[in-house]
């Protein structure tokens, strides 16, 4: 192997490719089932408030493949699964975001309500056995929602993403496995590219890595509206990345181990 390979025998990387938003649209849905078909994605993350049936059936049929499957606590999209007061939400029934988030982008709901809807949201993707969370925007991320989706990842015996880390020091100190470093630069206009990355794995060789965590966003964006989200033509340019020949052997060639999170 030469020398600039991300890894050597002593220091082999294994990286996660999670696709976050799985259920979110149809459309995502699918080009997620595609990445893992034809690409190198072996793990999702599911909004199980929004998830359909059919979907989940879908994403079923995988399980041989050896895929993890993660709850992406949301509190902003799609109808809440536990009780949420109706003057919280819109009159579709849906969550109200201005209700969730204070106008300086912290979520202020109360931490009873919290839990029972990240509690309810796990709860319903148990007949896939979960093996880890993570947060729609992050949402699990800030110091009040942290505190309560780790907890809930102790008790269910689940990983949890740190998204840096303070965060990560946070979970070894609970004892809730977490990946050793989290790339998210996987992500926008200018950043979805082989070269980019690879450069972003190569990043992670310095810290000493076993396992890292790509966050990423593959799906087909034709039927979503402008108001549905505003990172449409990237997920399908994502899907293009995450199933091209260039990145196999881009990840052969330096030696990269792509595993699930049922390697945690």
């Amino acid at each position: 192997m030469h020398s600039g390979a991300i890894d050597g025998a002593e220091n082999a990387v294994k990286v996660i490719f999670n696709a976050d938003d799985y259920g979110v649209h149809p459309d995502i849905s699918r080009g997620i089932r595609e990445a893992m078909i034809h690409g190198v994605v072996r793990s999702t993350s599911v909004l199980s408030n929004c998830v359909t049936d059919e979907e989940l059936e879908e994403l079923k049929k995988l399980s041989s493949r050896g895929i993890s499957v993660g709850v992406h606590l949301n509190l902003t999209r799609g109808r809440p699964v536990a009780f949420f007061p109706q003057g919280m939400l819109r009159a579709d029934g849906s969550f109200e975001k201005t209700a969730v988030y204070s106008p300086m982008g912290v979520p202020v709901l109360d931490s009873q309500l919290l839990r029972c809807e990240f509690e309810a949201q796990i709860e319903k993707l148990a007949p896939f056995e979960p093996t880890h969370l993570d947060g729609h925007h992050h949402i699990h991320s800030f110091w009040n929602t942290f505190s309560i989706a780790s907890r809930l990842a102790k008790h269910y015996g689940l990983a949890l993403r740190a998204v840096n880390a303070d965060m990560r020091k946070a979970l070894k100190r609970r004892g809730i496995p977490c990946c050793d470093y989290f790339i998210s630069g996987f992500f926008g206009k200018n950043n979805v590219s082989v070269a980019n990355l690879m450069a972003l794995l190569k990043m992670a060789r310095p810290s000493g890595a076993a396992i890292v965590e790509v966050m990423c966003h593959p799906g087909y964006w034709g039927r979503l509206p402008a108001r549905f989200s505003s990172y449409r033509k990237e997920r399908e340019r994502e899907l293009e990345v995450l199933t091209s020949r260039e990145l196999k052997r881009a990840l052969s060639r330096e030696g990269v181990d792509v595993v699930s999170y049922h390697e945690l």
